[in-house]
């Protein structure tokens, strides 16, 4: 199994090294909203790559520990670039406050187009409970720092290719909502291939 998790690393390592190559390209309209999405996006981004890096260098904890901000800024991105008013918006930028429960965002943004499948919502309820657990040093993170004759990281290969695999569709797809900011359709199409191909590998 561990060949596998090194497998993944790689692949994960080869997705943020093709984001990298075709993002500076992108031009963004310099109105509040999309400089705001945009920047939620970026900020998914980045997480994504710290998870990467994390996982690579055996810090897995603090790796999962990034999955929930993750998740929220990706979503915020996409709300705030298609769903939220310009009311909205502005109390955001001067108060930090959404007025909305997370739960609202994620109903929301599954009314987009690109993004209505019922993945986004299947995902926040099955896994949102252990990403607080994650992010807060809750029993998730606990329990896996005991072993039957110590207490340091034992993490499965399963869960790490689990967290790697989440973070790099959680990028895959702010990077799909960067690229729809720049009005760039040809390229939220290769973005689209590159996440089915990451979501179904060939077959050995």
């Amino acid at each position: 199994m561990e060949d596998k998790v090194q497998n993944v690393i790689l692949e994960s390592k080869e997705i943020t090294r093709w984001i990298d190559s075709k993002i500076e390209n992108l031009q963004v309209n310099s109105v509040p909203r999309e400089r705001i999405s945009g920047a939620c996006f970026s900020v998914a981004l980045e997480y994504h790559y710290s998870i990467v890096l994390l996982i690579s260098n055996g810090l897995t904890g603090s790796a999962c520990s990034l999955l929930r901000p993750l998740f929220e800024a990706f979503i915020r991105g996409v709300w705030i670039q298609h769903k939220a008013t310009d009311e909205e918006v502005d109390k955001f930028i001067e108060k930090d406050t959404i007025n909305k429960l997370f739960d609202e965002l994620v109903k929301e943004v599954e009314t987009v187009p690109g993004y209505d499948t019922g993945v986004l919502i299947e995902a926040k309820e099955k896994t949102w409970k252990a990403l607080n657990s994650y992010v807060h040093g809750g029993f998730s993170q606990i329990k896996r720092r005991n072993t039957a004759d110590s207490i340091e990281p034992n993490y499965s290969d399963e869960e790490k290719v689990e967290a790697l695999k989440g973070a790099s569709a959680y990028g895959l797809l702010s990077f799909f909502g960067m690229a729809g900011l720049a009005n760039n359709f040809e390229l939220q199409k290769r973005i689209h291939a590159k996440i089915v191909e990451f979501s179904n590998p060939p077959r050995p």
